[in-house]
């Protein structure tokens, strides 16, 4: 484990040359991964902040909202690594009244939500993760959706969300025999939790 960290810091402190801002981050991501593994959490904080830092000026200085959302995802899970879960919801909110034709934005919201426990809230921005996606990004929120109302314990909600997740896939055109095998084994295990629903909801 110290050799690797050793090897990790290296490249952190001198990213190979054309390396790109995501290049970085994922190296920082990784090294301070492996810090918080050994039980070195000052170490993990520090290198983090210091990948906030970069993400955060790149942010600011992308030109668009556009460009500027291809730090997000990173930025939230160094923020919410850091503790600091109501800077990535500040940041999401605000993305989402600039970009509110992405899907992006609003299903990061929800997925910083259910990082934090906070179920309830994640439901808001899931539905519309789901009104403005398409294809499997969509089959995703509407099983995290059905998640989050199991969280609730909402088994009706959850139901109406397993359905929909059931019919979407349903509605995928079939692709290479892998493809369509995976597509049986997702439909099966929501049937299943359907199922299993169905008891719950007779009493």
């Amino acid at each position: 484990a110290k050799a690797v960290i050793a090897r990790l810091d290296k490249h952190v402190a001198s990213p190979p040359q054309g390396s790109s801002i995501d290049d970085r981050s994922d190296a920082m991501a990784t090294l301070a991964s492996a810090h918080r593994a050994t039980g070195a959490a000052t170490a993990a904080k520090a290198v983090t902040t210091r990948q906030v830092a970069m993400l955060e000026a790149a942010a600011r200085t992308a030109g668009t909202p556009q460009r500027a959302l291809t730090f997000d995802y990173a930025r939230m899970n160094a923020y919410l690594a850091l503790g600091q879960g109501d800077k990535a919801i500040a940041m999401l909110r605000a993305r989402m009244i600039e970009l509110p034709q992405s899907y992006e934005p609003a299903a990061r919201l929800a997925q910083t939500y259910i990082a934090l426990g906070r179920h309830k809230e994640a439901l808001a921005p899931l539905g519309k993760a789901i009104e403005l996606s398409y294809g499997p990004r969509q089959l995703r929120y509407l099983t995290m959706s059905a998640d989050a109302h199991h969280q609730l314990g909402d088994a009706a909600a959850e139901r109406v969300a397993l359905s929909a997740a059931i019919r979407a896939y349903a509605a995928i055109a079939k692709g290479s025999s892998a493809t369509e095998t995976r597509r049986k084994s997702s439909v099966a295990v929501l049937e299943q939790r359907l199922q299993a629903l169905a008891p719950a909801a007779a009493r």
